[in-house]
Parts: C-alpha cells; structure tokens; sequence
C-alpha cells in the first residue's frame, strides 16, 4: 500500500542502486554534497539579482554585463547537473526535502522583483491581459493598430492604451495580433486584476502555476513508486527559474495542465485525461502533438478512444476558435510564427540550406525554401508521434519517455530553438531523466552571447557557428545513449534451441512487477530444458523488463494490474507447448525445484501439481502468520465442498496445457490461484501436491506485505471459494433434476 501522500514527500524513500558501490547508512540529515550544490545555486542566483539592474533597457547592449551573466548560468548549469546525478541515486529523507524546497523557493524568490535580463516579452503579456481582462476580444487588433489610433479602434481599447503603465509601446513585433491562447489569455487577465501592468503581479502567477505543476510532479512519482527526489530535477533548475521567473516567459502555464493530464492517463482515468490535454494545448498549442500517446494508452477499449478524442478535440475547437474567427492573414501571429519564424536554430537550417540548394538546381524559386524546409520538419515530426504513439510502452514510465521525446524532436527540428523552450522538456526529464536533454541546461545560456554578437555588429557569427555548440553536444550524447541501447540489445542473451524433457515441451509463465533486484536470478536458476521463459510485465517502472531480457526470456506486457491478468496475458502468449509452470519473480521459489512439479505430469501420474510450501522446507519469516492461516482456511474450505486435499495455495505449480485450457480461467488478481484448484476439482482433472522449499522473497511482497494485499487477497479467495460452492451445488442439483426428469435415475 503506498504511503498517505504528504507523508510520501517528506518520508525516507532509496535512490536507484548503483551497482558496485556499497549501501550507506540511512540517514536522517542533509548530506554535505547537496548542501553546496544548492547554496552554490543560490548564491548564484542573488549574485544575478544584484546584476540584473544593469540590464536595464536604457543601458546600451555593450555596456550590460552579458559576458559574466552567460558564464554565471553555464556555471549554474554545471552545478545542477552535478546535483541531477546524485538526484536520481540518493536517498529521500525530511530534511534533504525541506531543504531543496527551501532552496527552489528562495531561487524563485531572489528573481520576484528583478529587472529582466535581455528579454521583453512579458509587454505583450501585460497588453494582453489588459485587453482580455476588459472583456476584449485580443485577437482583433494588433497593438501597433491601437497605438497608432487607427479609426477602426474601439474607444475603450484607446483608453486602455493611454492608462498609467501601459507598454504598448514597448511591445515585440507590435504590427502582429497575439499569438497566445485562450488558456494563457486568461493568465495574463488574471496577473492584470491582480495588478495592472505588473511584473511582479505575472511573477506571482507564474509561482502558482509553478506550485501546482511541482504538487503534480510529486502525484506522478508516487503513483510510480519512485523517490519524490526526483522532482527536484524540476525544482532546482536554473535555466526554469532565470527563464520563468526573471524573463517572465509564459510557458510554465502550460506545465501543470500537461502534468495532471499524464497523472489522469497512467491513473487510467481517459475523460480527466483528455481535458487536461486540451487546456494545455490551449496554454501552448505543441501539447496536442501528445494525445495520441494518451490514445495508446486507452487501447484497446475503443469506447474511451471515441469518448476521450470528442472530449479533446472539442476543447480545441472551443479554445482556437476565436483564433481561426479572427483570420489567420499576414497580420495574425499565429501565422507569422508557422510561415517565417526562425532563430537559435540548429538542425533546421541545415534542412533549410538544403532545400535552397535543391530547389537552385531544380531552377524553382528559392524563396520557397522555408516553405519546405517547415514542411520537412512537419513530416519528421508527424512521423516521430507516429513511431513514439504506436509502440507499446514497456512500463508506465515509458510513457514520459515517448512523450519526452517527441517534446524533444519539437525542440530540436524545429526553426526556434529559445532557451525557454528547452524549459518544455524538463517535467518530462524529473520522470525519466536523460543526460543528453539535461545537458541542455548548461548549454542554453550560450544563446545569449547573440546579444553580445548583435551589439559588436556581428550577429552572423553567432547565427551560422557558435550556436552550434548548443547543440552538437546534445545530438552526439543522444546518438550515443541510442547506440548503446542498441548495443545492449544485441548482447542479450540469444534464443537457444534448449533440450527437451523427455520429449515434452516445457513452457514457464513469471508475471512480475518491480523485480530488477530479483528477475535475473529466477530466470538464471531455470532448468536448461525449459523451452520457453515469459515474463509479463504488469506494469513495472523499474529495469525489470531490461534484466528479464538480457537474462534470456521473452518479456510480454498486460498493462491492467493484477496477478490473473498477468498469467492469462502470459497464457496467450505462449508458443506449442505441452506443460506450463507458473513461478514467481521475486526469487522465493527455487526454480532448480521444477523437476519435483513437472515429472509426476510427464509420467501421467497427474495433470496438475501443486508446490506446498507449507508441506515443504519454508525458511522463517518467508510465510507471514497471514499467509498461513489464509491457506489453511481455503484449503480446509475446498476439503469441504469438494472433497480435495490440499495444504497450499502456493503460485509455484504445473498443469498440463490442455487441461489448463479446459479450465476457462478468468480470474484477474487475487483469486487465480484458488480458482485452478477448485475447478480442476469441479473437472476431476487429475492433481496432486508436493512439497517445495521456500525462501524470502527480495523486495516487499505486493499482498502479504501490505494491509490492502492482505484484505483484498482473502476477501477475493473466500469469496471465489463460496460463490463457486454455491453455484456448483446449483448446478449439480440441476444436473440432478434433469437426469431424473429423463428417467435415468430412479424417483
């Protein structure tokens, strides 16, 4: 049973073994490490809020201190990706947590009330949330129309424009109406009746939806089981804080609606999952490229696909029709920005030279080069949401890694490669962290050198040479983390022709949830004879399915929670085989046992065997009192009613495939068990019990471990034992009846 939530934050949680490197003692303090990293960052942080005054936009370009700022934050990233690492292996305790919420805090607090550093986009946002807040449409004027009092102005949108504060004047590509969403429009008004034409007021803002996409981060690890360190990958960046919080840039209204709708996903609630999305994609459009990771995850019930894609697609229509009302003509952002936008671009320019050569050969006109070059860059991204969207996830954590990467192929083919869009990836990397995408928090600040380049009056320096080294780094690190996946793959064990027994084909079934510690070692313990090993995943977030694989067994998926589930899924996946052994993966049985099972079935002494561990050699401690009585008590029940003689309900057994086929399983969780041996007794299928060793499995156990395992599992049990007595008497007295009534038994 998972921890109450809050308790969940600030309670001892383990980092990711290391291998090689030996466990320390739990401890309750903050570690040395962390303490300098995080005071390294925050004394970075203040040092940038004394400096920011001399970004001051009356200053010229030459005389700020772009230089030392631009090495600060690549100092400040540095910092972080030390910490990042020791994130993902240190252990949680109170204190660490407190203090690195602390610490994220007063980051953010530093930047309150500082003067921009080299960005003002936040004017729009002030106009915007002026218009909207008035109760005006913002997508029907631009503001150089309004400053410039053109007659076809509404009275009350030239008043706004003269109130005390306002920066219409000030405002980046003016001769454009805005090219932000509904979502984000109701931000700006809600900074602007906090306060009108306040930065502070749309820092404050920002800090809440920051709040609720960290409480949602948190939701997301605890649902997965893992450290709620891990948030902190989020928390502590300092790209996030100088971006969001200095610059005052937009998109983290994005994060905590994007966050919530992958917590409903994985929480397998589509409709709330759905909505979520939509609000993203009204917050930033780029959102919508995720949905459909979230359809995947529906399949195959197409009665959720249909619902939850309405759901969806309404709300964008709601959220883009006011846009699309407006005209999408050359004076709309929204055009602007698909059609000609283009900076900090890397891999895109590349495409964009080719496609001028091309069509300078092919004697077509070369001013259509950003037209397909955009158009390249759409395919390939179509094609990444295509690949990412159609693979099966191997484990629910999977799903942030495919909706990371398509948010990365986004950022990295696109034609505007700001470092505040680099912020969009990192939700998605306190999930499933990436050195690669980390990386990108030391490289981004690069961008501001262009600046520094634009003043000197050689921009083109920056544009065509140094941005690459924004870049490259990222590319060859991800090729590399590519490559070695597929390397890893290749030295998996082979697929062998293993020796039957006998001449029977032996087939073995281990779901498994959350067992990298064990996995390995049951698979290596099999008898080479078995012909076949699965392993279905049931929805584990650790390496379980990579060790599995590497040990040599084919590993299948059922992505519905529950023992049944897993063994029916497993069952389906089976090749032509003759017996089928049930073990489970967290190394309690002894797999090297199997013989005991599987020779009375071959010698046609029985079609089912069971493995007692009661009867058997149980080391101590490895059967909780729980455990003993509830087998005691359904084995004593199904003596009663049908007459068997059992002592376990142990998951360490054998049946026939044919006679497994008879049986018509249904059962998904608790109840498979006792549902194989009570209808191979309804179906007089021949079994028998033998006494098996038993040891303490590695890891908690997901029933006899937890109150809840402990209440579901025996309710589930008795109640499939008495439901199945009780209609097997019905059925037997119906058979009675029926042979009386055709005068074969007598009255």
């Amino acid at each position: 049973m998972r921890k109450p939530f809050l308790r969940y934050i600030l309670s001892h949680f383990p980092g990711a073994a290391v291998p090689d490197r030996p466990e320390l003692p739990r401890k309750k303090t903050v570690p040395l490490r962390w303490w300098l990293g995080s005071v390294a960052l925050l004394a970075i942080f203040y040092y940038l809020r004394l400096l920011s005054p001399d970004f001051q936009a009356s200053v010229p370009l030459l005389q700020q201190p772009i230089l030392q700022f631009v090495a600060l934050m690549i100092f400040a990233g540095a910092v972080f990706l030390f910490l990042a690492e020791l994130i993902i292996h240190s252990d949680n305790n109170r204190n660490l947590m407190i203090w690195l919420l602390l610490a994220g805090g007063l980051m953010r607090i530093a930047m309150l009330d500082t003067t921009p550093i080299l960005e003002v986009d936040f004017n729009r946002y002030f106009w915007d949330g002026a218009v909207t807040a008035n109760g005006i449409n913002p997508y029907a004027h631009s503001p150089e129309s309004v400053a410039n009092k053109d007659a076809s102005i509404p009275p009350e949108l030239r008043q706004l424009s003269e109130q005390p504060g306002s920066t219409i004047t000030k405002i980046n590509h003016a001769y454009l109406r805005t090219i932000y969403p509904p979502v984000t429009q109701a931000a700006f008004a809600l900074a602007y009746w906090i306060k009108p034409w306040s930065l502070f007021s749309w820092r404050l803002v920002l800090f809440i939806f920051d709040i609720a996409t960290l409480l949602f981060l948190f939701a997301i690890l605890w649902r997965l089981d893992l450290s709620p360190l891990w948030a902190s990958i989020y928390w502590l960046n300092p790209l996030l804080v100088k971006e969001m919080f200095n610059a005052a840039h937009m998109d983290l209204i994005l994060f905590p609606f994007l966050m919530a709708a992958l917590y409903f996903s994985i929480s397998e609630r589509p409709y709330w999952a759905a909505i979520f999305l939509g609000l993203a994609a009204g917050a930033k459009i780029w959102p919508a490229l995720l949905f459909p990771i979230l359809l995947r995850q529906m399949l195959p019930d197409f009665r959720k696909v249909i619902i939850s894609s309405a759901m969806f697609l309404s709300l964008c229509l709601v959220m883009f029709l006011p846009i699309y009302l407006t005209g999408l003509d050359t004076g709309s952002g929204f055009n602007a920005y698909s059609n000609r936008w283009q900076l900090n671009d890397g891999l895109f320019r590349v495409i964009l030279n080719l496609s001028h050569i091309g069509l300078d050969i092919t004697d077509n006109p070369t001013w259509k080069s950003q037209i397909v070059a955009r158009r390249v860059i759409a395919i390939l991204i179509i094609l990444a949401v295509l690949f990412f969207s159609l693979r099966q996830p191997a484990n629910l954590r999977k799903v942030f890694d495919h909706c990371l990467l398509i948010t990365t192929a986004l950022f990295l083919l696109g034609p505007t490669g700001f470092p505040w869009y680099a912020v969009w990836l990192l939700p998605l990397l306190a999930i499933y962290p990436r050195k690669s995408l980390l990386l990108l928090t030391l490289l981004m600040p690069i961008y501001y050198l262009r600046y520094y380049y634009d003043a000197l009056g050689n921009v083109e320096l920056f544009d065509y040479y140094i941005v690459w080294v924004q870049f490259i780094p990222v590319w060859a690190l991800l090729i590399w983390e590519w490559h070695t996946v597929r390397q890893s793959a290749r030295n998996l064990a082979p697929e062998v022709a293993r020796p039957m027994k006998d001449n029977q084909r032996i087939s073995v079934i281990i779901p498994a949830i959350n067992e990298e510690a064990s996995i390995g070692k049951v698979i290596t313990d099999i008898p080479e004879w078995v012909d076949k090993v699965i392993v279905v995943d049931n929805g584990s977030v650790d390496r379980t399915v990579e060790i599995a694989r590497a040990a040599g067994a084919e590993v299948v998926f059922e992505p519905e929670r529950g023992y049944g589930a897993a063994c029916l899924t497993g069952i389906a996946s089976l090749p032509p085989t003759d017996i089928v052994v049930f073990l489970d993966g967290d190394y309690s049985d002894y797999p090297e046992e199997m013989p005991l099972l599987t020779d009375p079935i071959i010698a046609g002494e029985a079609e089912m065997m069971i493995g007692s561990r009661v009867a058997g050699n149980a080391e101590k401690g490895a059967l909780t009192p729980q455990a003993i009585f509830g087998n005691w008590l359904s084995c004593k029940l199904m003596r009663l009613f049908w007459g068997v003689k059992y002592t376990d309900l142990g998951p360490f057994r054998a049946i026939r495939y044919d006679s497994l086929q008879s049986l018509n399983m249904r059962d998904r969780n608790y109840g498979w068990t006792v549902e194989m041996q009570i209808k191979a007794a309804q179906r007089s299928v021949p079994a028998g019990e033998v006494p098996v060793s038993y040891r303490k499995r590695i890891g908690q156990s997901k029933i006899s471990g937890t109150l809840r395992g402990v209440v579901g599992a025996g309710t589930k049990i008795l109640s499939t034992i008495f439901l199945s007595a009780f209609d097997w008497h019905l059925k037997s007295k119906w058979q009675y009846r029926q042979a009386q009534q055709a005068g074969q038994l007598e009255r």
